[in-house]
């Protein structure tokens, strides 16, 4: 799941590119991600209480064997 603060620094910056666009379909492009990047920056608010209940890292990205139990592991 996303950041919530990554999603809106997202959305802020296609705002702004879309602001020094002229009128147009790139333009209407960028307008469109930044509201993209705004539903998914609260989709994110909703879910990270939940998910630091849950999850007893928070929010923090899993990496693949990085919370193994090394007794559950042993070699036989």
């Amino acid at each position: 799941m996303q950041d919530p603060k990554n999603c809106r620094s997202h959305a802020l910056k296609c705002s702004l590119l879309a602001d020094s666009l002229p009128e147009g379909s790139a333009r209407q492009l960028f307008i469109e991600m930044a509201a993209t990047w705004t539903r998914k920056a609260i989709e994110a608010e909703k879910f990270t209480p939940v998910l630091d209940q849950v999850l007893p890292h928070g929010n923090e990205p899993y990496r693949f064997g990085s919370r193994m139990d090394t007794q559950d592991h042993r070699r036989r």
